[in-house]
Formats: structure tokens, sequence, C-alpha cells
């Protein structure tokens, strides 16, 4: 790295997951997601498997020494977009009912955390009883099983007929109608991604009846990543690690991915 980085030769650091130009008015601003020229890793550019990874020095971040190289691996992708979701675009508001779709994954977990941190009540839902009954452990106000329950309708009956003032959505098609039946009248609605579809129902007077924001969000700003880093130095975030597989096995790591039996992210550990 050059001299005027900031990094030194063996220091610890993680990779930003995109590389962005550090030019354009975006970054400028410091909204580096927003880049004009943005490259994620393992998406517009190589990388994501690598035992070696070039990126200019801006993009790499000095982790604390008692962070794991498997934990460091879990943190950025699903906890900075967990972080815009809750602190940036439409930060929460201490008191307020978040609704997590689909607890397991890295960036519901990831949200669960920091929802905490925020001081929300957070209702989670999964089809996995097991996966529910660590939510809880993990702070979970309270849990919807919607192999068996109707999300919506349960969401209202933990809230007094209100509904939920943020929801939090990664799953798409599948749930993208329980998610605005889920929502209060002038609730956010989170998307994040679009894991069985993005095309589903607008259902449009839904929306503008009720006056439900909806967002994008995903990844964050360098400076939301140093306060991310921040509250990982004090000890207050830590990544959920469901397991690690060698390389070589990372066929049998994607078709657990693939069976959603994950609870948290799946490493790969690279030789």
């Amino acid at each position: 790295a050059d001299a005027d980085s900031g990094l030194t030769r063996g220091q610890r650091v993680l990779a930003f997951p995109s590389e962005f130009c550090g030019r354009c008015d975006y970054c400028l601003a410091g909204q580096q997601p927003y880049c004009r020229n943005i490259s994620i890793i393992g998406e517009q550019r190589h990388g994501g498997f690598a035992e070696y990874l070039s990126m200019k020095a801006h993009n790499f971040v000095p982790i604390p020494d008692d962070l794991s190289w498997h934990e460091a691996a879990a943190l950025p992708v699903g906890h900075l977009t967990a972080w815009r979701q809750v602190f940036g675009k439409h930060p929460v508001v201490a008191g307020e009912t978040m609704l997590i779709i689909g607890i397991g994954g890295g960036v519901a977990l990831a949200t669960l955390q920091l929802a905490k941190i925020a001081g929300c009540r957070v209702i989670v839902t999964s089809g996995s009883d097991e996966k529910l009954a660590r939510a809880r452990d993990l702070g979970a106000d309270e849990t919807i099983n919607h192999a068996r329950e109707v999300i919506w309708q349960r969401v209202r009956e933990m809230t007094d007929g209100r509904g939920a003032e943020v929801v939090c959505d990664n799953v798409g098609a599948a749930t993208w109608n329980q998610s605005l039946r889920a929502a209060g009248w002038g609730g956010r609605i989170m998307v994040v991604g679009a894991t069985t579809g993005g095309q589903p129902p607008a259902d449009l007077q839904r929306i503008f009846v009720r006056q439900l924001q909806i967002f994008g969000s995903t990844t964050a700003s360098m400076e939301e990543c140093r306060q991310l880093m921040r509250l990982v130095a004090q000890g207050r975030v830590r990544p959920v690690i469901d397991s690690v597989y060698p390389l070589d096995r990372a066929q049998e790591a994607f078709d657990r991915l693939e069976r959603a039996e994950q609870f948290g992210k799946i490493v790969l550990d690279i030789p």
C-alpha cells in the first residue's frame, strides 16, 4: 500500500465488498454504494474465492485483533446491508416494532443484532421452529412460524392491530404481499433482496392508501463501515457463523445454502 494509505505491511484488514473509484460525485459525497464505476467482488469482478486480492488501498479496513478471519470474512456484506437499513436510509427509532422476514440468513441475523442495539422490538419469521428458538436466544422478542401461521395476521395481533413500523424483506415475490399487509400506516418496507423473484404484484392501492414507504438497501458507505467496525471492536457485534467448509467442498456449502438449512453465514476456508 502507498505510504499515505494509513495501512502497514502485515496489518489485519478486511476488504470492503465493492470497489469504488473515489473520484465520482457520489464517492466524493461519501456515498460509495452509488459510485458510477462500482465493481462488486464476486459479481462485476473476480475475487470472491481467491487466495489473494488486489484492490485500491481505500477499499481495505483494519480489523480488531480478536476478530477471527472467519468472522471477518462473514462480516462485511450482511452487516453493511443491515447497517444501512437500520441506521441509514431512514434510521429506526427506539421502541419501534420491526418485522424481519425469513430469519436464518446473514442479512436477517445482522439486522436482528443491530435492531436490538437500536432499541427496537423485533418480530422474526421462519418455517423452522429450531431457527426461531435460536433467534430468540439472539434477542428476538416475538417469532412467527410462517409454515403454520399467516404472517400479517400474527403481526397485527402482536401489535394491537397497528402493524410494524419497519418491515425488512429479503425474500421477494413469495413474501411481498405479507410484508405490505404487515406494515402499519406510514410504515417503512426495506427491500434487501429478492431470492424468490423480483416481480411481485405491486399492490399500489395499499401503498398509497396506507402511505407506505419502500426503500432499497445494499451494502453501505465507508463511513458506515467504520461505524460498524467500532461496534465490532467494542465486542457488541459478531457475525453468526453457521459452518465453515474448505474450498474443495464448496459445492456442499452451496447445497446447504440451496436447502435453506443454514443459520448464519457459511464460510469457505481458502487454503
